[in-house]
């Protein structure tokens, strides 16, 4: 936690995202909660949000990213309505967490919680793309 106070202090934004209340989750300013295992669909909705938004980085995308077309292509059915019925977080909570990630810098903290069911590694790849 003394790298995350320090970001605080420093003027940082925490989201927490986890099904529990954490002592992280105190400190958030947005505390997203989804249903066990469905995390993937909401990185997918977050994709989706940011490419519809227009707050991708079209330069970077073309010079270093293969198959971005077909990545935009496949969240397209991924809207933050339709990830809700999946997470159980409100769209609005989904449409908020891409609006900070439009934002730079930003970073990801998986935890520990990814490394214990069967799709972590694909859940990862989803919250990384």
């Amino acid at each position: 936690m003394v790298f995350v106070d320090r970001a605080l202090d420093a003027g940082a934004t925490l989201v927490v995202i986890d099904p529990r209340r954490t002592q992280s989750a105190e400190r958030a300013s947005l505390l997203i909660q989804p249903r066990p295992g469905t995390d993937a669909a909401l990185a997918l909705a977050v994709a989706h949000a940011l490419i519809e938004a227009g707050d991708i980085d079209a330069a970077f995308i073309a010079a270093h990213v293969h198959g971005f077309d077909a990545f935009a292509e496949s969240v397209a059915e991924w809207t933050p309505e339709r990830a809700a019925a999946v997470t159980d977080v409100p769209p609005e909570y989904i449409r908020r967490l891409a609006e900070l990630f439009a934002i730079s810098p930003a970073t990801i903290c998986a935890g520990f919680g990814l490394q214990r069911f069967v799709n972590g590694g694909q859940t990862m790849r989803a919250m990384m793309a």
